[in-house]
C-alpha cells in the first residue's frame, strides 16, 4: 500500500510539472455587479464574496505595458542626453577638465531574448509569408521585465547626472560662469509672436559667447 501511494504521489507531481501554462483555460467573470469605477466593476461573485474585477483583452493587457514602456524608454534615453552632455561640458579644459570624458554605459540589450519559433510556408489561401510566433505570457513577462529594468536603469542614470550636475555648477562658477546654464531671454508680441533678445545656451561655446557678450555691454 504504501508503494501505491508513493508512486500515485510521485505521478502527480510530475504531472504538476508538465501542465502547459500557456493552454487558455475558461476562467469565471460571472458577476452580480454592484457599482463601478473607472474599468473595474465591484460585486457578488458566486460565493457571494464582495470583489473589485477588471476586465481586459490580452491584446489591450499587452498593449498598455508596451505603451508604458515606450514612454519608460523615451524618459531613459533623455536623463542618458542629460547625462552626456554633462559630463561632456565637464571635461572641458575651460572648466578644468582634462579634455577626456568619462565612460557611460551603454543601455542596451534590456529586453531579454524571448523564445521565438519562426516559420516559412503557405498560409491557406497560398500566401508565401514569414512569420514569427511567441508564447503571449512569454511577451508579456519579458514586457513587464522590461518595465522594471527601464525604471531600475533611469533611476540609476538620473543619479549619476544629478551627482554630475553638482560637480558641473561649481567648475562653471569658478571659471565665471553662472551655476546653471543659460536661459533664453525675450518677451512675446502683443500677436502672440516671440522675440528673443537673447538664446539659450546649448554648449559651452555659447556660454563663453553669452558671457563675453554681457561682459561688453
Amino acid at each position: 500500500m504504501k508503494m501505491k501511494i508513493l508512486m500515485i504521489a510521485v505521478f502527480m507531481s510530475v504531472a504538476g510539472c508538465t501542465t502547459n501554462p500557456h493552454k487558455v483555460e475558461e476562467i469565471d467573470t460571472e458577476l452580480d455587479k454592484k457599482g463601478s469605477f473607472g474599468n473595474s466593476s465591484v460585486g457578488l461573485n458566486k460565493d457571494g464574496e464582495l470583489i473589485v474585477q477588471e476586465e481586459s483583452t490580452a491584446a489591450d493587457e499587452l498593449r498598455q505595458v508596451q505603451w508604458a514602456n515606450q514612454k519608460l524608454e523615451d524618459d531613459m534615453k533623455h536623463e542618458h542626453f542629460l547625462l552626456k552632455t554633462c559630463r561632456n561640458d565637464l571635461a572641458d579644459s575651460r572648466l578644468g577638465g582634462s579634455g577626456e570624458v568619462d565612460p557611460i554605459a551603454e543601455v542596451d540589450n534590456l529586453k531579454s531574448a524571448s523564445e521565438v519559433r519562426e516559420q516559412f510556408g503557405l498560409t491557406k489561401a497560398g500566401e508565401i509569408k514569414f512569420v514569427k510566433r511567441e508564447f503571449y505570457l512569454d511577451r508579456l513577462k519579458q514586457e513587464r521585465d522590461l518595465s522594471k529594468s527601464l525604471k531600475d536603469m533611469t533611476k540609476t542614470i538620473g543619479k549619476h547626472r544629478e551627482a554630475c550636475e553638482r560637480r558641473m555648477a561649481t567648475a562653471r562658477v569658478k571659471n565665471g560662469l553662472p551655476a546653471q546654464r543659460y536661459k533664453a531671454q525675450g518677451y512675446f508680441s502683443p500677436n502672440g509672436a516671440w522675440n528673443e533678445s537673447r538664446k539659450a545656451e546649448n554648449s559651452l561655446d555659447d556660454a563663453f559667447q553669452i558671457k563675453a557678450m554681457e561682459a561688453s555691454k
